[in-house]
């Protein structure tokens, strides 16, 4: 079931997701609401 993913279909897709989650590790460029909230 994992390997039947959209995500991992789209290469695109898959290195946006990557990206997002090592800028968020690193330092979130878009601070959402909603992690707001919990970090603070």
């Amino acid at each position: 079931m994992s390997r039947e993913l959209p995500i991992l279909c789209n290469s695109q897709s898959a290195k946006n997701i990557m990206d997002e989650i090592q800028t968020q590790e690193r330092r979130p460029m878009k601070p959402q609401p909603e992690y707001h909230n919990g970090y603070r």
